[in-house]
This record gives C-alpha cells, structure tokens and sequence, in this order.
C-alpha cells in the first residue's frame, strides 16, 4: 500500500501537467491552409533572430549512386514525397507538395506524432553560416516561392517542425539542414603534376557528399536522461533517411519526373 501511494502521487502530478500544457501548437494544425502556416514561419524566420540551440548532431556520407549536387536534391526531395525517408512509420499526409524542383513549402503530416507538420523551408546555392536569411516570395497562388541564387558548388536544403509542442515533438526550436556538395578542389601543384594528377581529380571533384545537421533545443521532460533519449531519435532518423537517400537509382528519379 505505502508503493502505490507514490504511484498514485506521480499519477496525478502528471496529470495535472498535462492539463496545463499549452495549446497553442495544435491549434496552429487547425488552419485550413497549410501554406499559410509555412509563410508565416518563413516571415518569423527573417524577422527574428536566430534561435539558440542547446543540442546538435552532424552526419556526412558519400551519394555513389548520383553525378551532381542537383541529382542529389532531387533524390532527397524525392525520399521526402516519395519514400517518407525510408522512416518505418505510418505514411504521413502530404499537406502541400511545393516548388517541383526545390521542395519549398513542401509540407507533410506525421502520425504519429500527433499532427506533427514538418516542411522543407529554405533552398539555397552555397553554404552561409548565417542559414536562416533567404528571400521568400509569395506567387499569384500563394505558393512559397524560393529565390535561388547560386554561389558555390554546393546545394543547401532547410527544414524544420512547424508545429514544436509537448502534443507535438516536445522541442522548443528544431532546424535541419542538408547540404550537398562535392569534394575535390583547385590544384596547387606544379604544371609538370598536374597532368598526372588530372584524371585522380576529375574522380574526387565527382563525388557527390551529403551532410545532415540538425540543431535543437528540447523541453523539459519529466522522464530520466530525456535529452539522450531525444538525441538518440534523432540520430536513427538521419542515419535511416542519408541511407535511403544513399541507395537511390537515376532510374527511380526519372520515372518520377524529378
């Protein structure tokens, strides 16, 4: 009788958090234009600061299977609308599919989580340290449109959870990036070397990398060592989506139009 007590203490403390959770994220899954909620992230993401980020985790592995960093993309793009990242959950809800080509605004639903939207918010040639300022512009249809500009040999994606909540995924800031690029650079040996090394350099400057970084700050959680537990999800769902990623074929993309 004097262990259920306790029990029964923590029950009801629990419950009572619970109760008190706010609701704002969920209400914001109740818009009836998902689109909307994607412009109003984009426009919250260039008026504010940078979120600080208190946890990070960074992966990078070969694509054998793609020729350039724009194959690349469109596999990623494709795994996302396609192949749900290889993730063995329940197919999510494609909310909005998006620029065809870049994936921005492209917004899906996950069950579970409950109601967790998740979208692709930022494209971009080159890699900048400061990620979150980009240009957004709104179409005729009220498409998020992304102005792409290209300056360097690589190509950047950003996503990011739009709906962050203890109902949702219990974080209070999330971002992802996934940046595609190539290895190899200019050489700097002597002209008498440069031959010899020409064709060992044409084979490094083919291969295509991915990189995948995601950066959060998590909540508080009444549940012992939380913070591993949620970096150990992470870390599963990038190592599971850069494989699926990773085995990709032309052939798939090509028949998809992508």
């Amino acid at each position: 009788a004097m262990m259920r007590r306790p029990r029964r203490q923590l029950t009801v403390l629990l419950c009572c958090w619970a109760l008190c959770m706010p609701l704002g994220n969920v209400e914001s899954f109740a818009s009836s234009s998902p689109s909307s909620s994607s412009s109003t992230a984009h426009r919250s993401d260039s008026d504010n600061p940078r979120p600080s980020f208190t946890h990070s985790l960074t992966q990078t592995r070969p694509l054998p299977l793609v020729t350039s960093i724009e194959q690349a993309r469109d596999a990623c793009v494709y795994a996302w609308r396609v192949g749900n990242l290889g993730l063995p959950t329940l197919p999510p809800w494609i909310a909005e599919w998006g620029n065809d080509t870049t994936g921005v605004g492209f917004v899906l639903v996950r069950f579970p989580p409950l109601f967790l939207r998740e979208g692709i918010v930022n494209h971009d040639y080159g890699y900048n340290s400061d990620n979150d300022n980009f240009n957004a512009n709104d179409d005729n249809d009220g498409d998020q449109q992304q102005e792409c500009k290209h300056s360097g040999n690589s190509i950047v994606l950003q996503y990011k959870v739009l709906n962050p909540g203890y109902f949702t995924w219990p974080i209070e800031h999330h971002l992802g990036t996934i940046r595609f690029f190539t290895t190899g650079a200019a050489s700097n040996a002597p002209i008498q070397q440069q031959q010899q090394q020409q064709q060992q350099q044409q084979q490094d400057t083919n291969v295509v990398m991915l990189e995948w970084t995601i950066e959060w700050t998590p909540l508080w959680m009444p549940i012992p060592y939380w913070n591993q537990i949620l970096s150990f999800i992470h870390q599963g769902v990038v190592n599971t989506a850069s494989e699926y990623i990773a085995r990709l074929e032309l052939q798939d993309l090509e028949a998809h139009g992508n």
